[in-house]
């Protein structure tokens, strides 16, 4: 029997398209291994819940800005009405990939705000929501999202390394607290992925420095990264909580 069978795995984030393809690809991979799946995104998530769908999967969809403080409550509901249980939470949902460089002096207090709510605030709340329901359950599985900027930094880009900084110090304090609870919370952290939408806006330069910064110099699939999904959501790593692990071809260490 598969580890994902009777399961319900939510994932935030997941609305397809280009610059989606991580959180999509995360919401069909889980729906391949076994588990029905709420797809969770404030842009339509139609699309993912079809391809679902046709592939013979469970999935349905939940449109919702999970910023807003009552959002990852209702989501949680209709994770809960739809499929009966939560068992795994994907915290997949971020503002970052489409936010332009800017220097520090420069950063719109605005934008600092709204990167600190979906980011950091938007985590904390959808963690807060399913940590009930898989308490009452004795078990559950929840993936928080990172970045090796976390770890290496990145010029011009504070604001998003520091909503990562904080997603890794959040893991670790939740994985503490729910613990007792049979709730596991794990970061995983993966480099930029070589998707379509990433090498478009990469000059033969940039994807050079890339490649040549990690020890294996290839780019990484959206799949890839979904595989290491799998095992942090299944019980073969029932025995790791509060750690990050990285996906990124040798880029980082930490």
């Amino acid at each position: 029997m598969s580890d994902f069978a009777g399961k319900c795995a939510i994932v935030t984030g997941a609305a397809d398209g280009p610059k989606a393809a991580l959180g999509a690809t995360f919401a069909r991979t889980l729906a391949a291994a076994g588990a029905s799946v709420l797809v969770v995104d404030r842009l339509d998530v139609e699309p993912t819940v079809a391809s679902i769908k046709e592939g013979g999967g469970s999935a349905e969809g939940y449109r919702c800005d999970l910023a807003e403080p009552s959002a990852a409550i209702d989501a949680a509901n209709a994770a809960v009405r739809h499929f009966g249980r939560v068992d795994i939470l994907v915290n997949n949902a971020a503002l970052g990939s489409n936010i332009p460089p800017v220097g520090m002096g420069d950063i719109p207090i605005e934008l600092w705000d709204q990167m600190m709510a979906v980011n950091v605030r938007g985590t904390m709340l959808a963690v807060r929501a399913v940590a009930p329901i898989m308490a009452r359950q004795g078990y559950g599985k929840i993936v928080n999202l990172g970045s090796p900027m976390r770890i290496t930094g990145a010029a011009m880009r504070l604001h998003y390394a520091a909503t990562k900084g904080a997603i890794h110090a959040m893991t670790r304090s939740m994985a503490r607290e729910l613990g007792g609870d049979g709730i596991r919370v794990n970061t995983l952290t993966p480099g930029l992925p070589g998707t379509a939408f990433n090498l478009e806006r990469m000059s033969a330069e940039m994807e050079a420095g890339l490649l040549g910064g990690r020890s294996i110099h290839e780019h990484i699939t959206a799949s890839q990264i979904a595989d290491v999904l799998l095992f942090l959501a299944s019980p073969r790593s029932d025995a790791i909580t509060g750690q990050e692990l990285l996906v990124d071809n040798g880029g980082s260490f930490l």
